[in-house]
Parts: C-alpha cells; structure tokens; sequence
C-alpha cells in the first residue's frame, strides 16, 4: 500500500510541475505537448483514489468531495483575491493608477465560474475536478458498478462534450461542458484500479517510447489541424480523435515513465502538497517573480531562446522552494484551508 501511495505522489508531484512549467512564459513545441496530457494526467490520478463504495449516499459523496475540494476552492480563491486587492492598493504609492475592475471580475468568477471569460474564477481546476467525479460517482451508481456499462457512459458523456465544444463552444457556467470530457480520464483512473493494472509490470522502455512517440505524433498532427493547442480552459481540443489519442498516450507515457523513475523526495512533497503548489504558484509566486528573474537575465544574455528557457526554469525552481514554508504553514496552523479537521504531522523534505 505504501508503495502504491508513493507512486501516486510522484504522480502528482510531476504534473504539478508540468503544470507549473505550462504556466511560465515558455512558448513552441513543449508547451503544446504539456498541454495536451497534463490535465489528464491529474484526472487519472484522482480517478484512481476513486472508490465511490466509501460513501453509503449520494449526500455523503457531494459532502465529502466539497469539504477536500469546494472547501479549498473557495478559501484559496479569496487569499488570491485579497492579494490582488493588495497589488492595487499599493499602486498609488508608486506613482501609479489602481484598477479594481479586474479584482470586482475576479470576486464575481468565485461563484459564476465561466472558463476564459473575465469571470472564470482562478481555481477553475478544483470545481472541474468536483464536477467530474461526482459525474464518475452517478455513472457509477447507475451502471450498478458494472465495468463495461461504465466504460460505454464514459466515452458517451466524452462525445457528448466534444460535440458541445465544436458546435456551441460556449462555456457553462461552473465548467459543466468540460466535466463531460474530463470524466473520461477520471474513469480511466477509476477502471485501471478496478481492473487491477499494474503499471510496474508495463513499464518496459520499449512500451515507453512507443507512447511517447504516439503522443507527440498525435499532439502535432492535432495542433496542426487545430492551429491552436488542447486546452479545456479554453474549450480547444481540436480533433476529438486526435485529442483522445493525444491525452491518453501522453498520459501513459508519463506513467509509465514515472514507475520506473527513482522516488524523488522533493517531486513527492510537491505531490503531497499539489493543491497548494496549483492554487498559488501562478497567481501569487509567478507575478513577483517573473520581472525580477527576466531583468536579471537580461542583463547576462539578450538571446530569445536562452531568456526563454532561463525564465521558465528558474521560476519553476524558486516558486517550489518559496512554496515550502507555505505548504508548512498551512498543514500545520490553517488546516481548515484545505478541509481538514486536524493539523496533519509535519511533511519534511
């Protein structure tokens, strides 16, 4: 159990940081890749903790996923809200104008929750993941736990959001039409559990590059009909083919790369912590430290490549590290930030 529970951290540890490296200024060919299977990736995991026999209603279910969810949504988004507020406040002392307008959208997005709209709220990820497994929890309970029946509703609700986000396009609010599609790799968690694959036992090179390969073809075969990357934020998934072919091989291949990977401490507290590490590192870590890194780097190099990079690294590298007396604070004395009764024991690195 130990083992399974470790592989899961590094699971989540490597796509928070796929996450955060898909969120910094890089541009081109990686940032497509990352951005076809990162999201995926999470859904998965979150689908293999899936066990919906744990919850003798549906009641007891919705309570549960709000407290370790909704709970975090809504205290997360209001210390980022209260941060912006401060970023405007202070303004005027610098010579400079405030603007409010994006806070007061901000605010209104906590509860309206339209994706890519100025009132999309910015923990968009957590109230999807809500949506999503309570879906997973209801498909489950009507398919009488039957793997097959489940399976059939999982790829019908994926048609289902496809055919929204390519004729309509419109975002619902609280990302319903995007909980349609990211039900399915929830599910694939949810099934690869039940069926008892182990993923250990498939790692093999040959297995790894062959889904590495496929995801790369399929991501740039999609981009290039699409134009844009896949991007449920957005509502971009292209080719919905290509964008199944893309997420599921792009998410196998980091799967499998990662069982066979050494368990890296730092990637398993990162892991431990992920909701921490998501809500925060582009809304509050990377808009201080973006200007501060690229003047310094602009002062070594004025090569596009190399500020590139460099940006994108070193932003990663020190938002983690900032994060760490973050993450120490809140288990230790605002628990209640992430749903939890009890302070949890100290998590060392």
């Amino acid at each position: 159990m130990q083992k399974r529970i470790a592989w899961l951290d590094s699971a989540k540890g490597w796509g928070i940081l796929l996450v955060m490296i898909g969120h910094t200024v890089l541009t081109g060919p990686l940032s497509v890749w990352i951005y076809s299977f990162h999201l995926p990736l999470f859904f998965f995991v979150s689908g293999y903790l899936f066990h919906p026999e744990k919850y003798a209603t549906t009641l007891d279910f919705i309570k549960s996923r709000a407290r370790s969810l909704l709970i975090p949504y809504l205290s997360f988004s209001l210390i980022i809200l209260a941060f912006d507020f401060c970023k405007q406040a202070v303004k005027p002392l610098f010579g400079r104008k405030a603007y409010y307008s994006g806070v007061i959208n901000q605010a209104i997005g906590i509860l309206a929750q339209v994706r890519n709209t100025p009132y999309s709220g910015v923990c968009w990820f957590l109230t999807l993941l809500f949506l999503s497994q309570l879906l997973l929890y209801l498909i489950v309970k009507i398919s009488e736990r039957r793997l097959v029946r489940v399976a059939g509703l999982l790829l019908l609700f994926f048609a289902i959001g496809c055919q929204y986000m390519k004729a309509i396009g419109k975002p619902l609010p609280w990302h319903i039409d995007a909980s349609w599609i990211a039900v399915i790799f929830v599910g694939a968690g949810y099934l690869a559990r039940m069926k008892n694959i182990d993923l250990a036992e498939k790692a093999k090179w040959y297995a790894i590059l062959a889904f590495g390969i496929i995801s790369v073809l399929s991501t740039a075969w999609n981009y290039k009909i699409a134009g844009v990357r896949s991007d449920l934020y957005s509502s971009q998934i292209g080719n919905p083919v290509l964008y199944f072919i893309a997420a599921f091989s792009g998410m196998t291949f980091s799967l499998l790369l990662i069982r066979i990977m050494p368990n890296f401490r730092a990637i398993t507290y990162i892991g431990l912590n992920s909701l921490i590490y998501y809500t925060l590192h582009a809304t509050v870590f990377y808009p201080m430290l973006n200007p501060v890194i690229q003047k310094a780097l602009k002062l070594v190099t004025h090569n596009s490549v190399v500020l590139n990079f460099g940006q994108a690294a070193l932003c990663v590298s020190a938002a983690c590290l900032l994060m760490v007396p973050v993450c120490y604070a809140v288990n230790n004395w605002f628990p209640f930030l992430l749903g939890k009764r009890r302070t949890p024991k100290e998590q060392k690195i």
